[in-house]
């Protein structure tokens, strides 16, 4: 169960935690977007006295609110059974690495939404989604095979670089958002 997560592998608590917010995220967004269509809010949003920019700077924010959601969610157990203070290393790096994963997600999805619209879009995250999901299971499979396992250590070896040097990972999180809000306020114009 989740309240003896303490003696649970490490890196099982991080991929837990990690596709636990990146679904909470991913649940919410879609939600959102498929509101608006339906409600056609968009059409209320671009007439009312409000920059577009704003509008678009809205959706981002709204996703951030979602990932905060969900890191209160999941750190909720562990805090109060003070498995977190136990290891701190081991939650504030899942907690990074969470925040990573979204970003790249939420990076690659805004663009896309305001491009294809809520119908197209929603396809694509099922298929990103799942394969985000087939990830840890793809990494257990490899694992097992020797061609496989110079793979996994190449990718573990450059992501745990990325990860453990914070100044490039919040470089790299940064470009890639404000790349994103310059391609989203774009395709929102053009909309």
């Amino acid at each position: 169960s989740f309240i003896s997560i303490a003696s649970v592998d490490v890196s099982r608590i991080g991929i837990l935690i990690s596709l636990s917010i990146l679904f909470t995220v991913y649940v919410g967004s879609i939600t959102v977007m498929s509101v608006e269509e339906k409600d056609k809010i968009d059409i209320v949003f671009k007439s009312l006295p409000v920059k577009q920019v704003t509008l678009v700077n809205s959706r981002y924010m709204t996703m951030l609110l979602f990932y905060l959601i969900a890191l209160a969610t999941v750190s909720f157990i562990p805090l109060t059974n003070g498995v977190v203070i136990k290891n701190p290393d081991v939650y504030l790096a899942s907690y990074g690495a969470s925040l990573f994963i979204v970003i790249i997600y939420v990076s690659f999805m805004q663009p896309l939404y305001y491009r294809f619209g809520y119908m197209k879009l929603s396809h694509i995250t099922r298929v990103l989604y799942m394969l985000i999901i087939l990830i840890p299971f793809l990494y257990i499979k490899l694992r097992d095979f020797s061609w496989g396992k110079v793979i996994l250590e190449t990718l573990e070896q450059s992501g745990s670089l990325i990860i453990s040097n914070r100044l490039v990972s919040i470089s790299m999180c940064g470009i890639l958002m404000l790349v994103s809000l310059r391609i989203s306020y774009r395709f929102y114009m053009q909309n």
